[in-house]
């Protein structure tokens, strides 16, 4: 439907703006209508306030791997090692260890990370 004023998408006039909507939300193409800090039932802050620079990722790996030919030979001492080198790693790599299972032939650690970090450098 179009007219003089604009083109009508969802209850919301191009051109000119009407709050009217049919279904929830802003049409196609359209972000934003007015700015927060102009609306008078906003509960966010102003545009002008300060904002957190907080983001989520839920980015994880599980990253394996094992002793050549399988063989048993990771004993106390080594998996002490094992995962302070892990705990190592992932400080220099920006990588969140959440689980670590060292035995005697095989180690399984569960990760973390920004969508920035390279795996291959952990």
């Amino acid at each position: 439907m179009g007219n003089a004023r604009g083109i009508v998408a969802g209850g919301v006039r191009m051109g000119a703006v009407s709050l009217r909507f049919r279904f929830p939300g802003l049409p196609p193409g359209v972000s934003n209508l007015m700015p927060l800090d102009q609306r008078s039932d906003s509960k966010l802050p102003a545009a002008n306030s300060a904002m957190s620079n907080h983001r989520a990722y839920n980015l994880y790996a599980h990253i394996t791997w094992h002793t050549w030919r399988r063989v048993g030979c990771v004993n106390q001492s080594v998996a002490a090692d094992v995962l302070a080198a892990i705990a190592e790693a992932g400080g220099r790599c920006k990588v969140r260890t959440l689980r670590t299972a060292v035995m005697a032939d095989h180690v399984h650690v569960l990760v973390s990370y920004r969508p920035s970090t390279r795996l291959a450098d952990f």
